[in-house]
């Protein structure tokens, strides 16, 4: 049989197991090279400083609570912090380990798809040779589309792309073993049954949408032809409990979710209710759909702050539409399953792997990255359909134009991501609707020094945006620097707090942290004191802030912090005390008690410690929350907040005696 395109003429038929895999990771090392040099961005500064956060990881103890630590998810991802562990043992750190550590995943993801894809394709009629032909086009088409590219030079990602990893081989592992079984090989079978589900345990290591797994078995095995032979009864108990069982279980539990939330108020840190969210999400994953397909430009904006929810069933476009044109798509799949089992099979993967994600769990509303595991079949179709067409015009050449056209695409993509300044003003005028992607675009200007231009775009923002707290805050750090901080700034920043649709979050503390800590310096008169109490007034007044306990913990204990600037000791004991009391937890005594002992106070410091000694130890978390639970459990085994607390108690009584002993000394003279 000839190669299905004229590139691989020059390799014997027999290899094409071996040469096409090859050439997929040269393409894509190639196409990615240039997005490595970029820097960590967003959500990465959220995650990874968690490498420091206690010290360097330098022995086992302080691996063991690294790694779970984490709190995305019951599970606290686990495995995925441990490959961030590889990366750094330490923060900060360099982005270009990470990024090509995500890179290696993404190839290893493609490979393991392809092998998932040559498994598919033996039902259907095809030669041995087309089908991996066909397996690896679409693996390829996959891994160079532009639209993962988010997902794959995002770090924080990585959690993604490793529970895609787990998913491909829980996946493979099934279909492996369920040809086993057919074969009569019960053995196998049952090892290769037990290897899919530590698989997909292990996913769920990764991240918590590996719970879809279950449910992206059952749309590949209603698509597949039924197994025949004496162990179907077996298998179909298998089936029942293993993917059948875990599917239910998994809508049960998000229809549970969005009936509970009927009545509820909009959520203070989204700003909509899950009601808008399920009926917002069927136009979203519509639109997914069509960038994938390149019907709509799959190289965006990462910001998609500006999608405002659908709040009625009779819009027509943004509801009714999408939700007729979903649910028509997954009834014809169904139907046409056993004829046009590539395209079926694709579509239900498709809706299966956004069931999570795109329903009833209050996440954002859009991001890329969701569609990273659930596109993994869509391209398949086009790749069987093109391998198996008559004219071999279009076998030899139509793949050859896919590919590079998709890999000239992810390389603009690529290099967008290695040049923050261009991404940033790139995204900002794809979205000028989008306040995150105004205020990231000016505060990327500002620290690149093109201050005319950071105060022209935030400038701009400022008159487009009203209640955004992300462009008041980057407004006031670049006047501070180019034409100096107006009445009229302040009052629009105070405005902007006060009337946010949805809590900044630790925008809001880190900024004013920040800028506590310059009130000594002088970089900006403007805002002083007086001008950061009344911020905080304005958050403090934000109902949507109010009711949040880590809000108002925050803002009780920069208040504080603002009274220790200016030498009250005693005001920011209160505040402290106050922030204390809204979340008692030792992180936060020891860090107040801190403050007021390098702020020459360590008596202070010492009652505050004794207002922790004094405060009945918080429940240990439930196992509802396993993650959690264990992390707590190791730090109690460890004795790491009592011996903290010791260490801190040591340095502020030592402190506090040198203070007094220079008094004691001088009463001895006279």
């Amino acid at each position: 049989m000839r190669p299905p395109f004229f590139v691989y003429r020059m390799i014997p038929p027999a290899r094409y197991f071996f040469a096409l895999p090859a050439m997929l990771a040269i393409a894509v090392m190639l196409v990615y090279a240039p997005g490595l040099k970029g820097p960590f961005l967003f959500d990465d500064w959220a995650t990874l400083p968690a490498l420091g956060a206690s010290g360097p990881i330098h022995d086992v103890p302080s691996f063991i609570r690294y790694v779970t630590s984490g709190t995305a998810d019951p599970t606290g991802r686990p495995l995925a912090l441990m490959t961030f562990f590889m990366n750094a043992q330490d923060w900060p750190a360099a982005p270009l380990p990470f990024k090509i550590t995500n890179v290696a995943i993404h190839l290893a993801n493609a490979w393991l798809l392809g092998a998932l894809l040559m498994h598919l394709g033996q039902s259907l009629p095809l030669t041995p040779a087309r089908r991996a032909q066909a397996a690896w086009l679409a693996a390829s088409l996959w891994a160079l589309h532009p639209f993962l590219v988010s997902t794959v030079l995002y770090v924080v990602q990585r959690e993604a792309l490793l529970a895609t990893t787990f998913a491909l081989v829980s996946l493979l592992a099934w279909l492996k073993g369920r040809a086993a079984l057919g074969g009569g090989n019960r053995r196998d079978a049952a090892r290769l049954f037990t290897a899919a589900v530590i698989s997909t345990g292990l996913s769920l290591l990764c991240k918590a949408n590996a719970v879809v797994i279950p449910l992206l078995a059952l749309a590949i095995e209603t698509s597949l032809p039924p197994l025949t032979g004496c162990e179907l009864p077996t298998y179909r108990r298998f089936v029942r409990w293993a993917i059948i069982a875990p599917s239910v279980l998994l809508i049960a539990a998000l229809a549970w979710l969005a009936v509970a939330a009927i009545g509820q108020p909009p959520l203070p840190a989204r700003g909509w209710t899950v009601g808008q969210r399920l009926l917002t999400e069927p136009s979203i994953v519509l639109d997914y759909a069509a960038r994938l397909w390149l019907i709509l430009p799959a190289g965006g904006a990462f910001f998609h702050d500006q999608l405002a929810v659908a709040t009625s069933w009779l819009d027509l476009w943004r509801v009714a539409l999408p939700l007729v044109a979903s649910v028509a798509a997954l009834t014809v799949a169904i139907k046409v399953r056993h004829r046009f089992t590539p395209a079926a099979m694709a579509v239900l993967f498709f809706f299966a792997g956004h069931t999570l994600e795109s329903t009833s769990i209050p996440l954002e509303l859009y991001f890329e990255h969701r569609n990273y595991l659930p596109s993994a079949l869509l391209f398949w179709p086009l790749a069987v359909a093109i391998i198996d067409a008559p004219y071999a015009w279009l076998r030899q050449g139509l793949p050859f134009v896919l590919l590079i056209g998709l890999s000239w695409l992810t390389y603009t993509q690529t290099s967008l991501w290695g040049d923050q300044v261009t991404q940033a003003e790139t995204w900002a005028r794809l979205q000028p609707d989008s306040p995150r992607a105004q205020s990231n675009a000016a505060g990327v200007d500002f620290a690149a020094g093109h201050l005319i231009a950071a105060r022209q775009r935030i400038d701009w923002a400022r008159n487009r945006f009203e209640g955004e707290p992300q462009i008041a805050l980057n407004l006031l750090d670049i006047h501070c620097v180019v034409g100096g901080v107006t009445p009229d700034d302040l009052t629009y920043a105070v405005r902007s707090l006060a009337t946010a649709k949805r809590d900044p979050g630790a925008l809001m503390t880190h900024w004013l942290e920040d800028r506590i800590d310059r009130l000594h310096h002088q970089t900006c008169p403007a805002l002083n004191a007086s001008a950061l109490r009344a911020l905080l007034r304005a958050a403090q007044a934000n109902p949507r802030m109010a009711e949040l306990p880590g809000r108002r913990q925050d803002i009780a204990h920069l208040s504080g912090a603002i009274d220790l600037s200016e030498g009250d000791a005693e005001g920011a004991a209160r505040q402290f005390a106050k922030a204390f009391v809204e979340e008692p937890k030792p992180s936060v005594a020891l860090n107040e008690a801190a403050l007021l002992g390098r702020a020459g106070h360590p008596d202070l410091g010492l009652r505050h410690l004794d207002l922790l000694d004094a405060t009945p130890p918080a429940p240990l978390p439930s196992l509802r929350d396993p993650m959690a639970w264990l992390h707590a459990h190791i730090l109690e085994r460890q004795r790491y907040w009592p011996n903290e607390v010791d260490h801190l108690r040591q340095a502020l009584t030592e402190a506090a005696r040198q203070q007094s002993a220079p008094l004691s000394s001088h009463g001895d003279a006279r």
